[in-house]
């Protein structure tokens, strides 16, 4: 039995503790006292700001491992604490730095840690590896992802499923894809494709930030990761863009008008993920749809869940040293068919098809 620490009482932080503690010892840590009361049934607790650097190493460095669900620009921080700390971490923050900058620092200090290991980048990363194990050098390789409000409702056509701020910046930041052998950057709302899922009624998606290491990783002529809306928003947000609501000095004024439509449906959720990989006339395509269960969301089953799977594969101590992409783990055929189990065993089910 292991003692964990949990960085973050969030929805997805509680998910995690509370799938982990069936098996080891956890502790969370919070700012709030009131997010952590939401925890006490199943782990212990501590009040910490996890902007406080010094204080986070001294509580990092008393556990066995560590699992950031902390918001993305908190999470460079707490990877670098944990390193400080000696002490491995998986990490779902999703942080606009590059995690990998961090990989000699880690090798020094002997631990390991496993950035972007959520959902989309995580999961999608995992079965993008092993795709690439499979097939080797791709012509073309594809991952659609989207979470959705269950009920379509205007005047948006979409809700909130995690921080809004993070979900306008999509809409913003270019978004890095592999174009003919090249990493290029392109407006995420330079293009709107239609889509069409059976059982989801009209979709379209866009072009999205969300390669991040498998940019370096898996070598292909055409990569990218396209996210999933239903049809209407993305026209409505390209709109607000370009008519300057989405900039920074703005985004906060903006966001205040939009919440109480963000906010509408955003508990009753589904997330679809499809990823595929093409080499000449081989295939190899991975599809997810998981809804709402119990009274947590697919997000966080899906996000969650994922986390707990790589945090129990790190446990076994099968992981090098270094800052260890997802996708790795995809590329090792142990470590995938563990991930795909532990989700199994938590009815968040990957079908996979292969045409070779």
């Amino acid at each position: 039995m292991a003692d964990i620490l949990v960085l973050g009482a969030g929805h997805v932080g509680r998910l995690i503790a509370r799938d982990i503690s069936r098996e080891h010892d956890v502790c969370v840590v919070d700012a709030s006292e009131e997010r952590l009361a939401s925890v006490e049934d199943f782990a212990r607790t501590s009040v910490l700001d996890a902007r406080d650097g010094e204080a986070l190493r001294k509580e990092i460095r008393t556990y066995d491992i560590a699992v950031s669900a902390l918001p993305g620009w908190l999470g460079f921080r707490a990877v670098r604490a944990a390193i400080d700390a000696g002490v491995s971490m998986v990490d779902i923050s999703f942080m606009p730095e590059d995690p990998l900058s961090l990989h000699e620092n880690a090798v020094r200090a002997g631990v390991t840690v496993i950035p972007d290991a959520g959902v989309a980048p995580g999961l999608s990363n995992v079965l993008m590896g092993r795709i690439f194990s499979v097939l080797g050098p791709l012509d073309h390789g594809l991952i659609r992802v989207g979470g959705l409000p269950e009920e379509v409702k205007p005047p948006l056509f979409h809700a909130a499923l995690w921080s809004p701020a993070d979900l306008m910046e999509e809409y913003t930041r270019p978004a890095r894809v592999v174009m003919n052998g090249e990493i290029v950057e392109v407006d995420p709302l330079g293009e709107i494709f239609p889509l069409e899922i059976p059982g989801l009624g009209p979709l379209e998606e866009f072009r999205s930030d969300g390669l991040r290491t498998l940019l370096h990783t898996v070598r292909a002529q055409n990569l990218e990761e396209r996210t999933i809306r239903y049809r209407g928003h993305l026209e409505r947000m390209r709109i607000l863009r370009d008519m300057g609501f989405l900039e920074r000095e703005h985004v906060e004024h903006t966001l205040n008008v939009l919440a109480p439509h963000l906010r509408r449906g955003a508990e009753r959720d589904l997330l679809v993920m499809e990823v595929i990989g093409r080499r000449g006339d081989q295939e190899m395509q991975y599809f997810l749809l998981d809804r709402h269960s119990g009274g947590v969301t697919a997000m966080a089953r899906t996000t969650g869940y994922t986390a707990t799977a790589v945090a129990r594969w790190l446990l076994r101590g099968n992981v090098d040293t270094g800052v260890v992409p997802p996708e790795r783990l995809g590329m090792d055929e142990n470590a995938y068919r563990f991930m795909l189990d532990e989700l199994s065993r938590r009815n968040v089910r990957v079908e996979e098809r292969i045409k070779i």
